[in-house]
């Protein structure tokens, strides 16, 4: 809450929240009563909820999209929000001909990452997307939840979409 809340008025609102990409992508399933701000109970809830579903690595699915057509053959790195390192395992993938993408964590032999907020850095030789997604900073970011029922089911795609 203290690297997000740089106003000190004990909520994450409007640019707070956009500072961290991964939590804006799941700011939804995080903001209980719909005010569209986050306070310090409604994120305790949303991790507590991650923790007591005791899902090690949940299988998810994204496609990367730049100008309206699928990036083929990029590298995509999920890397957890600073808020949770240490504490979520990064993962990445290379999207195939579809742009479609299934995460992995080092040394898993299934696709798969944890429940959390990520950063999503993406390199790619084949395609010359904008350079802001290519560094750790990137202002792509993508949730990993099964908090809310429209989350990552066996059969969705997520579309990341890159501007410019």
């Amino acid at each position: 809450m203290t690297s997000l809340d740089k106003n000190s008025d004990a909520r994450i609102d409007g640019d707070e929240i956009k500072g961290s990409p991964g939590l804006a992508a799941g700011v939804r399933s995080a903001d209980a009563n719909g005010d569209g701000n986050l306070s310090a109970d409604e994120l305790e809830a949303q991790f507590t909820k991650y923790r007591d579903q005791r899902v090690g690595l949940q299988r998810a699915a994204f496609q990367l999209v730049y100008k309206g057509k699928p990036v083929p053959n990029a590298e995509v790195r999920f890397i957890p929000e600073p808020y949770l390192e240490g504490v979520v395992t990064p993962a990445s993938g290379t999207t195939d001909i579809d742009g479609v993408v299934l995460p992995h964590v080092d040394g898993e032999q299934l696709p798969g990452m944890q429940l959390g907020y990520y950063r999503v850095q993406v390199i790619s030789s084949t395609v010359n997307v904008p350079e802001k997604y290519s560094s750790a900073d990137s202002p792509l970011g993508a949730d990993v939840s099964l908090v809310d029922a429209t989350s990552y089911g066996m059969n969705s795609v997520v579309r990341l979409e890159l501007t410019d």
